[in-house]
């Protein structure tokens, strides 16, 4: 019994989404340029070109963020062995004039 519950449950589902991809279908076809039935929507060398540039553009903003990133990682990790080095010397002074250590 559970079964065919869980059996119409899915079955509804499906249809809702033939459904929605026949209506996507319909208005893809309404939208192509010539109009004619077609399964896929038509696409342009203007939006192959577009899609290029985006892509393109994308990639440039990546690297671009990725250099300040290794950039700002970089000066960070040298900023923290500077200050090591300086917390090295002060304690140095510190054995050589008090004979303990931290």
């Amino acid at each position: 019994m559970r079964y065919l519950s869980v059996k119409k449950t899915v079955d509804s589902i499906m249809n809702k989404v033939k459904k929605f991809h026949m209506k996507g279908l319909e208005i893809a076809t309404n939208n192509a340029p010539d109009n004619k039935a077609s399964k896929y929507i038509k696409v342009t060398n203007s939006d192959r070109k577009k899609s290029i540039l985006c892509v393109v553009g994308i990639l440039i903003a990546y690297a671009i963020l990725y250099t300040f990133y290794s950039k700002w990682k970089r000066e960070n990790e040298m900023k923290r062995v500077q200050e090591s080095i300086e917390q090295y010397e002060r304690d140095k002074l510190e054995y050589i004039e008090t004979g303990h250590t931290r």
